[in-house]
């Protein structure tokens, strides 16, 4: 229909200058929508999905609102329902999903959900072993699992900064002692299912670590590789800061005295 809008209306038989720019738009509008959607669905995360979908999905809907496509109009009804349906669920799910303490003897269940997931955790943290969560215990850390219904849909790891050479090679190890005043502890790691990222988590994650350390820890740290801007970016909107950088391995600290109750 849109073929038929742009001869019709720029052809040569009906000249319309201001009717053919309206035509050229509404059909750009529509291979727009088409890209939108097409994007939305190459994201990984359910929430960055639904949200790119909805806006695609949208601006479909008022593309067959401007041609007069009664097909797709119903059928982007229908789509932009269903995206704002499973945005709200994804909203209220995050509250269904609690940190717990995982040590002791409920490690084994974080560490079997690291084995499944270890080729994505490396995506963020490539250096990341499963033994680490063991060595991080032993020095003192504590594992805490993100909890859904009684399944484990990600965990976090931290250890006091006085044990970071039993869990970390000598070189990153030695980045975060020449930077620490000894109070602090460093996250190995905070990794959390593709579905539940994004939605805010990370905040009950701070809450119960500040909580567990109680006022003898006045700062976390975060060590990543350069080349982990994800990370890094994620870090930087959750009130971490840089701290150092050496060898390609960039430390962030995040002071605690500014957000305990």
């Amino acid at each position: 229909f849109s073929l038929f809008m742009r001869e019709y209306y720029c052809g040569a038989e009906y000249w319309s200058r201001e009717l053919c720019m309206q035509a050229i738009i509404i059909e750009g509008l529509g291979y727009l929508a088409s890209f939108t959607v097409a994007i939305s669905l190459l994201m990984v995360s359910v929430l960055k999905l639904r949200i790119i979908n909805l806006i695609g999905s949208t601006m479909f809907l008022i593309y067959g609102l401007l041609i007069g496509s009664v097909p797709i109009v119903i059928t982007n009804v229908c789509v932009v329902s269903i995206n704002i349906v499973n945005l709200r669920r994804l909203r209220s799910g995050n509250k269904a999903v609690q940190y717990n303490d995982m040590g002791g003897e409920l490690r084994p269940q974080v560490e079997v959900f690291a084995n499944e997931y270890l080729q994505d955790i490396r995506r963020f943290f490539p250096y990341f072993s499963v033994e680490q969560i063991a060595a991080a215990e032993e020095a003192g850390g504590r594992v805490f699992a993100a909890v859904r219904n009684l399944k484990v849909v990600g965990f976090a790891v931290v250890f006091p900064v006085a044990g970071v050479g039993s869990v970390l090679k000598p070189d990153r190890a030695m980045l975060i002692q020449n930077n620490s005043s000894g109070r602090e502890h460093c996250f190995l790691l905070d990794y959390i299912v593709p579905r539940y990222r994004g939605l805010g988590l990370v905040r009950g994650l701070h809450e119960l670590v500040i909580h567990q350390a109680g006022s003898s820890v006045d700062a976390l740290l975060a060590l990543t590789p350069q080349s982990s801007r994800k990370y890094a970016a994620f870090l930087q909107n959750n009130g971490f800061s840089f701290l150092a950088q050496k060898d390609g391995d960039v430390l962030y600290r995040k002071p605690l005295g500014s957000v305990r109750p």
